[in-house]
């Protein structure tokens, strides 16, 4: 069996670390754009419904009713929340196969004062 050595074990907890990051930027930006979604789908459904508003199309300004855009900003905020359930399990699979690599190698982890 080939032992590690220390700046492999470093790399490859960096590695982890650096997905685990990156995975809880993902979340934290999808959780705000669901909460944006969520207050101006609340604003439309106290809006009548034959009257215009504008919707960002990929980049492009569209004027559109509110019983045009409400369904599609409702399809969107269920995209992502699967998109949040998706990343979740991920981030936890993610932190799962870090504490077993860390059982596997022996390494602990010490935070230093820097």
């Amino acid at each position: 069996m080939r032992t590690n050595t220390p700046e492999q074990l470093q790399f490859e907890y960096n590695d982890f670390q650096g997905a685990i990051k990156e995975l809880t930027t993902k979340i934290g930006e999808l959780q705000s754009d669901a909460e944006e979604h969520n207050v101006v789908l609340a604003t439309l459904k106290k809006t009548p419904k034959e009257r215009k508003c504008f919707n960002m199309v990929g980049g492009v300004l569209m004027e559109k009713t509110v019983a045009e855009v409400e369904p599609a900003l409702e399809t969107k905020l269920t995209s992502i929340k699967g998109a949040l359930e998706t990343l979740a399990k991920e981030l936890q699979k993610t932190h799962k196969e870090l504490e077993d690599w860390k059982k596997k190698t022996g390494v602990k982890i010490v935070k230093t004062n820097q």
